[in-house]
């Protein structure tokens, strides 16, 4: 078989997955309770059948507040709504998912649809728009999305030039002061400072021009601080920090649900003491930050992610303190288009701290055009990936990736790079079991490598992806099947989306 049958094939279970994972069922489940929440609901009812429901996001926050809620709870949102907002959940043991029938209910951070003429009101700089709501610098703008992701937004960022001494484009390096010196059509410039959106449009007011304007701000659509947390049936999107951000928990649980459009706000909005402003952007769409045991994620369909689809992660500065990652399962999800499709790591705080990455599958996961589309935006243009972990300490431990299809990158298949500091552990580099793997020949393979044993492993960044890569691929990977595909199609980035 021919890469270009792969390809065909590869084409018709991403569309026929992306239904089946739309058209996932509600929870069969018992649960101590049960509250509702919908559009049409009333904030003040009791919650807990649909026709006394509450109605906001805000609402949920506040029951989990006050310790209304309770471990055993479930909160079920309307399916076929749209809800406006974040969800916080500190009380253990709670379900979040759908009841009714149709599609996921939706979540979105923006307060409302920016498709409104009166919303945008013209500057002085021809083809520029000021939005008539602001953004204070903790939700900063980190991306614009047209007519649900038929056009999007670039973001100007300024950066300070120490040659030039002088303030810049972040990307183009041309001299950059602010959002009179925007130029292109739907890039746009958000002063931290002012807490004022711009936006230039060739084409007129962008409230006219189109029928809905998704900010995403920088925020978690919903944040994890307690354990034994399912999340389930839900449809994230237009967020610009994480779609699920969980801190440090564990039997966390994210499936059958939908991720698109995540991420682009910065990290760090604090301008620095020299007048430096921030410049590195974020978001993943599901995002483990800190020690777990448990965390699965199955069944999902993310897309279009400025930073990773999937990840746990965390640098610990406790020489002494385990705050390992353990029993962590990502199987059967679709990923397309992300920076990295899954990235994890861990760095530890010196050559005896215990922590360790221990039992990860990954599993018939179908990964596909990592570092494509609105990510192609960041300034590291070479380093997209679908599996990223950079120098991870303590990790391979019973890690297993299987069955997975690794289909074209940007950049590079794979970048794993174990640096094992700890030597009271025997780790070992991730058993690759049955993947499928295709890359263009203008693209390259990556590494996979452990430093602490070179002569178990290899490091094949090179300028090209040909027969040696995939040789060395069937050499880690028995059953493998390796192919160099033909190039990437842009103009198709979204079909498999809007063909379902």
């Amino acid at each position: 078989m021919n890469s270009s049958d792969i390809i065909k094939q590869l084409d018709e279970k991403t569309i026929a997955r992306v239904e089946e994972i739309r058209s996932t069922p509600n929870m069969i489940k018992q649960f101590d309770r049960t509250f509702y929440v919908s559009c049409d609901g009333n904030d003040e009812s009791d919650g807990l059948s649909p026709n006394s429901a509450w109605k906001t996001l805000e609402r949920i926050n506040k029951a989990d507040i006050d310790g209304e809620l309770k471990h055993g709870d479930a909160i079920l949102l309307k399916r076929g709504d749209t809800f406006r907002g974040t969800i916080k959940i500190k009380t253990a043991g709670i379900t979040i998912s759908a009841y009714s029938e149709g599609k996921k209910p939706t979540i979105l951070s923006a307060p409302r649809n920016y498709a409104d003429e009166t919303l945008w009101l013209k500057t002085k700089y021809e083809n520029v728009y000021e939005c008539k709501d602001k953004f204070d610098k903790i939700n900063d703008v980190g991306f614009i999305t047209f007519d649900n992701g038929n056009a999007y937004g670039i973001k100007d960022i300024i950066a300070y030039d120490s040659n030039e001494g002088c303030t810049v484009h972040y990307i183009e390096r041309r001299l950059y002061n602010g959002f009179f010196d925007l130029n292109t059509d739907l890039h746009f410039f958000h002063d931290l400072r002012s807490g004022k959106l711009y936006l230039y449009s060739a084409e007129g007011n962008p409230g006219e021009r189109f029928n809905s304007i998704e900010l995403s701000l920088r925020v978690n659509a919903i944040t994890i601080l307690a354990n034994d947390v399912t999340i389930d049936n839900l449809c994230i999107k237009h967020t610009g920090s994480h779609g699920v951000g969980a801190i440090v928990v564990n039997n966390l649980s994210v499936t059958n649900c939908e991720f698109g459009w995540i991420g682009g706000s910065l990290q760090n909005y604090a301008y620095s003491q020299d007048g430096i402003p921030p410049t590195i952007r974020y978001g993943n769409a599901v995002e483990m930050w800190g020690g777990c045991d448990g965390f699965i994620v199955k069944n999902c369909l993310i897309y279009q992610v400025y930073d990773a689809g999937l990840t746990f992660q965390f640098c610990t500065g406790n020489e002494n303190k385990d705050e390992s990652s353990r029993n962590i399962v990502f199987a059967d999800n679709v990923v397309l288009n992300c920076y990295y499709s899954i990235e994890y790591f861990l760095y530890v705080a010196g050559k005896n701290n215990p922590s360790i990455i221990e039992n990860v599958l990954f599993e018939n996961n179908l990964m596909r055009f990592a570092s494509h589309g609105m990510c192609e935006q960041r300034p590291d243009t070479r380093a997209g990936t679908h599996i990223k972990a950079k120098h991870v300490h303590n990790c391979g431990i019973n890690f297993v990736m299987r069955n997975n299809v690794f289909d074209e990158s940007r950049n590079m298949l794979i970048i794993h790079n174990q640096d094992p500091q700890n030597e009271n552990f025997n780790f070992e580099l991730p058993k690759m079991e049955g993947n499928i793997y295709l890359q263009t020949p203008t693209a390259q393979f990556g590494t996979f490598s452990d430093f602490s044993r070179p002569q178990d492993s290899d490091c094949l960044i090179s300028e090209h992806f040909g027969e040696k890569e995939i040789a060395f691929l069937r050499s880690i990977d028995k059953d493998c099947e390796a192919y160099i595909r033909e190039d990437y199609n842009k103009s198709k980035e979204n079909c498999f989306i809007w063909n379902s």
